[in-house]
C-alpha cells in the first residue's frame, strides 16, 4: 500500500487524550486565522487552480447554491453516464449481500446507531474498474470544491451506508439536528442509489445555516444555552429548539427536505445544520463522500494500492499523496 499523509493536527488531537485538552485543541484550530495558516499551502494552490480555470454555467450554479445556502443538488446524469449508476447499484447490493446478517438482524450491527449498517467504510483504491471511485474522480467534483472553499480539500473518506426504521418512535443520535464539527470547511457528497421519500429517512438541511451563511457560526447564540454553551463540541439538538431559532430569524422555510429519485447527487457543508436516517418505513441506500481540510479531526479512511496511479498534480494532493 501507498502511504497517505495523515495530517499533523491529527496526531497531535489524538496524543493530547484527556477531553479537556482535546476541546481547547479543537476550538483553537477552528479559529479561521489559524484553520488558514495550517491550510496556507493548499490556499496558495487553490489560488492558482481558480485563476487557470474557468467554470461551466452548471459549475457556477452549484457553487453560488453552496456558497448562499451551504447545499446544493443535482443528477448523476448531468456528469456521468447512467450506466455508472447501475454499476454502483450493483457494488452496493454485493456488499449488502456480504453483509446480511447485520442488515437483517440489528443485534448483529457493530456500530451504536441500529439504525443503520455500515456497509463500506475503507475505500481501496486500484487499477481495477471500481464505480464508487470512478464516480468521485470527476474533475467537475474537484473544480466546484476548490472553487467553494478556496483551498485544495483533503479526501478523507467514502461511508455506504444502508439506514432501516429501527426506532419509529423517537430520533436518535445523527437523527437529530447537529453539525459537523470535525472541521469547519468542508464538502460532503451524497449520492442516492434507490429513491428516497419522506418515509424513507431523507437527508435535511437548514439553509444558510454553514459557517459563511446567514444562519451560521454567529447565531448560535441564538439557540439558548442548552445548545450554545456547547456548540463546538456537535451535541444534537431537537426540532423545538430548532423550529424557534428558525422562527426567531424569520427562516422557517431554510428546513428542506431532501426527497429525491435514485442518483441524486448532494453537495452539503456539513457544518451547517443536518440531520438523516430517520426511516419510517423503507430503507434509504447512499454513498457519502467526505472532503475536508488540513485541519481536519478526522484521519483519512482509505486505502491505496501500488498498482494505482494518477497524473494529477490536484488528485495527489487530494489523496494526500503529497
Amino acid at each position: 500500500m501507498i502511504k497517505i499523509k495523515k495530517t499533523w493536527v491529527f496526531t497531535i488531537f489524538k496524543a493530547l487524550k484527556i477531553d479537556i485538552f482535546q476541546r481547547i485543541f479543537k476550538c483553537f484550530i477552528m479559529t479561521p486565522q489559524v484553520h488558514n495558516l495550517i491550510n496556507r499551502k493548499r490556499i496558495k494552490k487553490a489560488k492558482e487552480f481558480i485563476q487557470n480555470t474557468q467554470l461551466t454555467e452548471f459549475e457556477k450554479r452549484i457553487v453560488n447554491e453552496l456558497k448562499t445556502d451551504g447545499i446544493s443538488f443535482t443528477h448523476i446524469s448531468d456528469i456521468h453516464d447512467l450506466k455508472l449508476l447501475e454499476d454502483m447499484q450493483k457494488r452496493f447490493n454485493k456488499l449488502k449481500e456480504e453483509k446480511k446478517v447485520l442488515v437483517n438482524n440489528k443485534e448483529d450491527r457493530t456500530t451504536a446507531k441500529k439504525f443503520w449498517v455500515v456497509l463500506l467504510k475503507k475505500l481501496t483504491f486500484t487499477d481495477q474498474y471500481d464505480p464508487f471511485i470512478v464516480f468521485m474522480r470527476s474533475s467537475i467534483f474537484y473544480k466546484i470544491m476548490i472553487h467553494y472553499l478556496g483551498l485544495l480539500p483533503r479526501f478523507i473518506g467514502l461511508t455506504a451506508i444502508i439506514s432501516t426504521p429501527e426506532n419509529k418512535e423517537e430520533r436518535k443520535y445523527s437523527q437529530n439536528w447537529h453539525r459537523d464539527y470535525s472541521d469547519i470547511k468542508k464538502v460532503k457528497i451524497f449520492i442516492y442509489l434507490n429513491d428516497i421519500t419522506e418515509m424513507d429517512g431523507p437527508f435535511e438541511y437548514i439553509k444558510q445555516s454553514h459557517l459563511q451563511g446567514e444562519l451560521g457560526s454567529k447565531k448560535n447564540l441564538s439557540l439558548k444555552s442548552q445548545y450554545a454553551s456547547n456548540a463546538s463540541f456537535g451535541e444534537y439538538i431537537d426540532d423545538t429548539l430548532m423550529e424557534e431559532f428558525l422562527e426567531s430569524h424569520n427562516k422557517k422555510d431554510n428546513h428542506i427536505v431532501c426527497t429525491a429519485k435514485a442518483g441524486t447527487i448532494i453537495f452539503a457543508d456539513t457544518y451547517g445544520f443536518h440531520r438523516g436516517g430517520f426511516n419510517k418505513e423503507g430503507n434509504r441506500e447512499v454513498l457519502i463522500y467526505d472532503f475536508f481540510t488540513e485541519a481536519c479531526l478526522n484521519t483519512p479512511s482509505f486505502e491505496i494500492e501500488k498498482s494505482f496511479t494518477t497524473n494529477s498534480e490536484i488528485e495527489k494532493n487530494i489523496l494526500g499523496l503529497k
